[in-house]
């Protein structure tokens, strides 16, 4: 970032999801599309894709947001690890569900975090998948239980991002039939 974005960046204070891992564009997307119907959230909100490796520059953004989010999918632990002292108190850490992670994270931080996977113990978790001409499911946080459907995917291999972008709704004021709905609007683009 060039120092004229610092000092708007810095003076605007956006919530900041940082997205990063495998198919994070993919995440990326999903993010955003649960974002769209709801275009307050996504006036303070900016997603951005980052690989991680520029550490001062996550660590300028993620001081100067007011709502820092790491939406990590298949990071290590030891490559999240410089961020996790770094992130201020009100952010948020989202990864795919890992015992070993989540072990290490109650052990060495207070920060707060939310697991997505099909594994039932992750806080975001889908169930009752069924491919039938698009691909349907039931995402269940803390025993609300709502549907999605995809009707442009083939297969499971999205789920994971649906997953992650749920969690991301949540922590920006979203509830899980919000999140459904914007699965429900079709994508103009």
């Amino acid at each position: 970032m060039n120092k004229i974005s610092n000092i708007i960046f810095s003076l605007r204070k956006p919530k900041l999801i940082i997205v990063s891992g495998s198919n994070s564009r993919a995440v990326k997307e999903n993010i955003q599309q649960v974002l769209k119907p709801y275009p307050a959230t996504i006036k303070e909100a900016l997603v951005i894709e980052n690989n991680l490796e520029n550490i001062e520059e996550i660590k300028f953004l993620m001081k100067n947001s007011s709502l820092p989010v790491l939406a990590l999918n298949d990071v290590p632990f030891e490559k999240i690890k410089p961020f996790i002292n770094e992130m201020p108190n009100q952010g948020f850490l989202i990864f795919k569900f890992n015992e070993e992670i989540i072990k290490r994270l109650k052990e060495e931080t207070s920060l707060s975090f939310l697991s997505f996977g099909f594994d039932e113990r992750a806080d975001f978790s889908a169930s009752d998948i069924n491919i039938n001409g698009g691909v349907n499911f039931k995402i269940n946080y803390k025993g609300n239980i709502v549907p999605i459907w995809l009707e442009k995917s083939k297969g499971e291999e999205q789920i994971p991002f649906v997953l992650e972008a749920a969690a991301v709704g949540t922590i920006l004021g979203l509830n899980l039939v919000e999140v459904s709905q914007a699965f429900k609007t079709p994508d103009k683009n």
